[in-house]
């Protein structure tokens, strides 16, 4: 897969067990190119093209760009909506009878609740499963002490249940320390996730890193 970039003329090809790491210098080019991915991340028109063998694909179903990594939660929207569609079909396939027997009782107490009631009573009742699962606040419930074990858990769990194969940080470097970049990275190979670290100023090269400096006057530099 190969992300490109026809304004700058960037193009590069994801390859497993690679970092891609870029250094923007300029303010101004920096900002264009963050603010680029962020909006076709989350749909809007932008500058990158994604594409694989000459097939495109949409930025916004396979990459994500991540600009604080202390907003990141392992409960956002899109992470339940996907969890609560593989618990139905959990349920579909291996508790219809459960669920069933469950909606009826439910019903039931409805009923007896409402006759014994002074006043006409009418209710509608959902009896899909993911009705229940919003009514109870099932939720992902992990232990994060430190914020790349948030981080970690986080690309997993969009990596498994939306199928975003591809993160963006910026100025991920400024949070993390080395220690917590290498497991980082570690654990990406294993996730087998694509990553990309785009930051404002130099920062130290790690293994397995492709480095690129996009300097002042656009030009890009490879830096081997």
């Amino acid at each position: 897969m190969t992300l490109s970039n026809g304004k700058i003329g960037f193009d590069y090809s994801f390859k497993e067990n690679e970092i891609l790491s870029l250094v923007i210098e300029s303010p101004t080019l920096f900002s264009e190119f963050v603010g680029s991915l962020w909006n076709q991340c989350d749909g809007r028109d932008g500058s990158f093209s994604l594409y694989e063998n000459d097939k495109a694909h949409n930025i916004s179903k396979e990459m994500e760009c991540l600009v604080n990594p202390f907003a990141v939660d392992c409960n956002d929207k899109k992470i339940i909506a996907a969890l609560y569609k593989e618990l139905k079909t959990i349920a579909d396939e291996s508790y219809q009878e459960e669920v069933a027997s469950t909606n009826l009782i439910i019903l039931n107490l409805l009923d007896k609740i409402s006759e014994s009631s002074f006043y006409p009573l009418d209710y509608s009742f959902e009896s899909d499963i993911i009705s229940l699962l919003k009514l109870y606040d099932v939720h992902i419930c992990l232990e994060e002490d430190t914020l790349i074990e948030r981080l970690l858990n986080y690309f997993r769990l969009k990596k498994k249940l939306c199928d975003t194969s591809i993160f963006v940080a910026v100025n991920i470097h400024q949070y993390l320390n080395k220690e917590d970049i290498i497991e980082l990275y570690k654990s990406l190979f294993y996730e087998k996730i694509f990553f990309i670290s785009v930051e404002s100023q130099d920062v130290p090269i790690y293994p397995n890193e492709k480095r690129y400096i996009i300097d002042k006057d656009c030009c890009i530099i490879d830096i081997d």
